[in-house]
């Protein structure tokens, strides 16, 4: 008896099959038809789909093999060896052994056993903040500049104005050029220094050395250092001295430079000490030199809304200085400083000011009156 099947074998990975098909087999002249269940195991899983034509031999049907539904139950007498395992077993003339099998694993009991995907949600992003309305300044700012005029004029000199910068570049002075070092030497040791601390370190380094390229140099920078302190930073402040005084000699001929964009680029000096000394060095007014009496009121006034609320010791004077400029008249530029520094050292001071010695009670925005 021979029963040819036609089927789709799929060769799993160490496990046993089960499929049924539809027979077609006889005896002599007779032919029947009937399904066929049919059972092996697979040894290799190299093979994916392939089409596979299978003949068992040898099988005959026995009495009574007949199901009672009209079937015949047929059993293969040995696994079906895949073709790959054949075709190995014969080139080498070894028989592989069968790889042990593995437990089957539903796809739905894998489905079940695997964590839920998450799905995160796209980040919405977030909206840009709206462009900020241009600065504009209190609109009384020109009142409130003559009222500082007038404060000044009537009140008593103030620290600025016998010990600033601009009369320790002329003390002793015995050229222009000697007049124009001393006013950059002066304005680098106001950085964060009083002007009255400022001043005596200036009449002390002036009995050291003079205060000239060839006297600073001699004296170098321990001994720089040593005359000036305490000023704030005597130690990096000396050190950029003697930096300057060999550009000054190298590229300048002694003198120093003339524009703001040349004075910046010298070791230790900044944007308010460049347009200091343009500003008396010079003569040449090239913006509004701001410091911490400048930037506090100016933001106190109205002038500005540069103040860092959040941290207070953490201000920025140079954007205060750009945006006053931005607005206020060049012709105002000059006066700006002397008056609002004066100013912040004797009345509009940073703790506790003299609000009841002041004249711009009525039109400042920042003035609380007494409970």
């Amino acid at each position: 008896m021979v029963i040819s099947l036609s089927c789709i074998v799929v060769y799993g990975r160490h496990s046993t099959h089960s499929l049924a098909f539809s027979a077609i087999g006889g005896r002599g002249s007779g032919l029947w038809r009937a399904p066929v269940s049919f059972s092996f195991s697979s040894v290799d899983h190299t093979f994916s789909q392939q089409e596979s034509r299978l003949s068992l031999r040898g099988h005959t049907r026995a009495a009574g093999a007949e199901n009672e539904d009209g079937t015949v139950q047929i059993a293969a007498a040995d696994p079906v060896t895949p073709p790959a395992i054949a075709a190995k077993e014969k080139s080498t003339g070894a028989e592989i052994a069968p790889r042990k099998k593995t437990k089957n694993i539903s796809t739905s009991s894998i489905a079940a056993a695997a964590p839920a995907r998450t799905i995160k949600p796209k980040a919405v992003p977030k909206p840009k903040k709206a462009a900020s309305p241009p600065f504009s300044p209190h609109p009384l700012w020109q009142q409130q500049l003559e009222h500082i005029r007038k404060m000044r004029e009537a009140g008593p000199a103030a620290p600025v104005d016998l010990f600033g910068c601009a009369e320790l570049g002329k003390r002793h002075a015995t050229s222009p050029e000697h007049m124009r070092l001393q006013t950059l030497i002066s304005s680098m040791l106001s950085s964060q220094t009083t002007d009255l601390v400022n001043e005596k370190a200036m009449g002390r380094l002036y009995e050291a050395c003079g205060i000239t390229i060839e006297g600073l140099e001699e004296l170098g920078e321990e001994g720089i250092g040593e005359v000036i302190k305490p000023v704030s930073f005597y130690t990096a402040k000396s050190a950029n001295i003697i930096k300057v005084c060999k550009i000054l000699k190298e590229e300048y001929a002694g003198d120093i430079p003339r524009t703001f964009e040349d004075l910046m680029s010298l070791p230790g000096v900044g944007p308010k000490m460049a347009i200091l000394v343009c500003a008396y060095g010079w003569g040449e007014v090239v913006g509004i030199c701001v410091d911490t009496h400048v930037h506090r009121i100016s933001n106190r006034l109205g002038w500005a809304n540069t103040w860092n609320y959040k941290n207070p010791k953490a201000q920025n004077p140079e954007k205060t200085r750009k945006l006053l400029e931005s607005w206020m008249p060049r012709e105002n530029w000059e006066e700006v400083n002397p008056l609002l520094v004066g100013l912040g050292q004797q009345t509009c001071r940073a703790v506790n000011p003299k609000c009841w010695e002041c004249s711009l009670t009525a039109i400042c925005p920042s003035y609380l009156p007494p409970v």
